[in-house]
């Protein structure tokens, strides 16, 4: 009984600070929804949003696309993309112990979509984040949740250029030029601790690393700079990141 009072004390001093200091809380800028960007040059339009409530609404969640901040999400509010067409990762990070939430969303030219960032809204809240999750919502669902938006002001639309992923970092087929036991060094290096970076030379040169404790105290502590130090050393430079933790970062193959 101690330890729920205690609870329920906590939210209502978090509630009164945010209310005593409101103009300090999160918001974001610009006019409310009224209805969706269309897509532009080529792109899609794509909407990312968090409804109102009690739990956490002093805080701007990160948002991430391909593993690049593009800005943050205060409690009920939204953000507008344009994402041209590819295969892209929405990530929500709710900061502090906050368990992140990723989605892997396939874009085309012209579409708009719209995808809801999902959580256990209470008073008494879920500090772990445990089960959110980013999802796809129908056009009449997600119009209706943006026209509610009223915590919050939305920030402008944000155009981006980032070209879309070239695999999902689990499709170990998907990389270039690896042969059988290369394939198999990719295997291994998907099951092991962040950060970590693969890379690729020429003719089928590849080099893993993970960490930031190398087992040579010389070797840079970033892995992705030693992994591209180690392939270029063999002598098949030059090497070429092809992911970094959970992000494929390659364009095009080395020529």
């Amino acid at each position: 009984m101690r330890a729920m009072a205690a609870l329920r004390l906590f939210a209502a001093l978090q509630f009164g600070i945010c209310i005593s200091v409101l103009q300090g809380c999160a918001t974001a800028e610009g006019p409310l929804f009224s209805k969706p960007q269309p897509p532009l040059n080529g792109k899609a339009s794509i909407y990312l949003y968090r409804t109102s409530g009690l739990f956490a609404f002093t805080e701007a969640f990160r948002v991430f696309v391909d593993g690049k901040d593009v800005g943050g999400l205060p409690n009920a509010s939204f953000l507008s993309l344009q994402l041209p067409p590819g295969l892209h990762v929405l990530k929500v990070a709710p900061g502090g112990f906050g368990l992140s939430s990723s989605l892997d969303i396939v874009v085309q030219a012209g579409i708009t979509a719209y995808y809801q960032y999902d959580f256990i809204n209470s008073l008494l809240g879920n500090h772990f984040f445990i089960g959110s999750s980013i999802e796809p919502r129908p056009a009449d669902w997600a119009l209706a949740d943006l026209r509610a938006l009223k915590s919050a002001l939305p920030r402008e639309t944000l155009e981006l250029d980032f070209p879309g992923l070239y695999a999902q970092v689990d499709d170990i087929n998907a990389v270039p030029s690896l042969n059988e036991r290369g394939r198999d060094g990719y295997r291994h290096w998907l099951r092991q601790q962040k950060p970590r970076a693969f890379v690729l030379g020429r003719d089928g040169v590849w080099n893993s690393t993970w960490g930031l404790q190398p087992p040579n105290p010389i070797d840079p502590k970033d892995p992705t700079e030693r992994a591209l130090r180690h392939c270029e050393q063999r002598g098949r430079g030059p090497c070429k990141v092809y992911a970094v933790d959970d992000i494929v970062v390659w364009q095009q193959e080395v020529r």
